[in-house]
């Protein structure tokens, strides 16, 4: 059975404070996360208590802010390091189109990314695998309602063929806005076609929404870690 051990039970009594915000400080200004078990697969279905979830990034052609934003969650998460938050086990990022398949995200993006320190992502645009991202991935977070539409008729299209389930599939499909902790229902404008400052305005709204992400992660671990100590 999944369990979380001692400080996850902190967590959950310090009125759901985001693990992050419990994290210790080293001299280096790198957080450690509390300690939480992972457990070992099971059969029970309780047991899902507490797993790493996989996170998906998508916009339309995956060289702006979809790989922005998965550059910044990374960076927000400490993926790939000693201190890589503990719910978190993979992180990746597509487009609904393949018009950029192959290339390296926007230099403006790159940019923006190496102004708030980010100097080692790197990334490859893709397009959105059907079925295989459904069945991945746990969160499909498109930057704009259009890429929430595209990507929920990709699993319609998928489960009418009988690869998916589609009401799980359109499950793990949002808007990323609505995690931001403003609207709903705001958006990520697509600064393809624009000046740089749209790159700039797009990383404040992503990193505001992948604190929000890492909150809510963290806030449906102990409501599952609660109905299976319940």
């Amino acid at each position: 059975m999944y369990m979380f051990i001692v400080h996850l039970w902190l967590y959950l009594c310090d009125g759901c404070t985001s693990l992050a915000s419990n994290s210790i400080t080293t001299a280096t200004g790198t957080p450690v996360y509390p300690t939480i078990q992972m457990a070992s697969p099971s059969a029970d279905p309780a047991a899902s208590a507490g797993r790493p979830v996989s996170v998906l990034f998508v916009c339309l052609g995956n060289i702006c802010r979809s790989p922005m934003a998965e550059g910044v969650f990374r960076n927000v998460t400490h993926f790939g390091t000693p201190q890589q938050h503990p719910l978190i086990k993979e992180i990746d990022s597509c487009g609904t189109g393949a018009y950029h398949a192959g290339d390296s995200p926007d230099p403006r993006t790159m940019s923006v990314l190496a102004d708030n320190g980010l100097t080692d992502y790197k990334h490859r645009a893709r397009k959105l695998r059907t079925p295989e991202d459904f069945l991945r991935f746990d969160y499909i977070l498109g930057m704009d309602q259009d890429n929430v539409m595209d990507i929920r008729d990709e699993a319609k299209r998928a489960a009418k063929k009988g690869l998916v389930n589609q009401e799980e599939a359109l499950s793990k499909v949002h808007l990323y806005g609505s995690f931001g902790g403003k609207s709903q229902k705001e958006q990520v404008q697509d600064p393809y076609y624009g000046a740089r400052d749209g790159f700039t305005i797009a990383y404040d709204q992503l990193s505001r929404f992948s604190k929000g992400l890492v909150a809510h992660i963290e806030q449906e671990a102990v409501r599952d870690l609660g109905k299976t100590t319940a």
